[in-house]
């Protein structure tokens, strides 16, 4: 990210060379011209561009420092969440899961749910590869369901009726419609569990 922030202030700086030197020693070139790119704006310019590039480096090193916006409410959940030892779901094959009978701990508000496998959790810390389920009822007896790493990404959406019997379908993860549901039920939970969780 450094070389990133700073390579395009190097750029600049070199492509003011020419007309700095060009102008050197007054070669019958009128003054306005001349004084264009005097030395004092050569110096202002280059540390403009030097500090934008110490701004831009300070926004890299903070980024990293940021934990994974969902990292919050997965702690929430191996902490808070209500243990299924026996949960149903036909989505969950379709999102990697070995069957559609697994042990999970689910948060629920509204008939919204957040959940997560009870094997990612260990001494009430998530796993580091954790895999959150956001999953809700659109209208009676239909819902949507997604799976989000703790970054926030959308991996998977499925859309089924909510009855364990029910033929659930893969949907698109680049539907507008879905892209929009994800992130308002993601904001919820976001919202719900505070700024710890943003």
């Amino acid at each position: 990210m450094p070389l990133r922030c700073f390579f395009p202030g190097a750029i600049a700086t070199t492509a003011l060379k020419p007309v700095l030197i060009g102008n050197r020693g007054g070669q019958g070139v009128p003054e306005t011209n001349a004084m264009a790119f005097g030395w004092s704006r050569t110096f202002g310019a280059r540390g403009f561009i030097l500090s934008l590039g110490f701004i831009c480096a300070l926004d890299a090193a903070r980024a990293l420092e940021r934990p994974p916006p969902l990292l919050a409410l997965a702690a929430t959940l191996c902490t808070q969440g209500q243990l299924n030892s026996d949960f149903r779901g036909g989505f969950l094959p379709l999102m990697g899961f070995g069957s559609n009978v697994q042990s999970m701990r689910t948060l629920r508000s509204a008939g919204r749910y957040l959940m997560i496998a009870a094997e990612q959790c260990r001494d009430g810390q998530p796993s580091d590869r954790m895999r959150l389920i956001i999953w809700h009822i659109v209208r009676r007896g239909e819902g949507l369901y997604y799976l989000t790493a703790a970054n926030g990404q959308l991996m998977m959406a499925v859309e089924g009726i909510a009855a364990n019997t029910a033929n659930y379908l893969p949907a698109s993860t680049n539907d507008p419609d879905i892209l929009v549901d994800f992130a308002n039920e993601k904001a919820f939970w976001l919202a719900r569990f505070g700024e710890a969780g943003r």
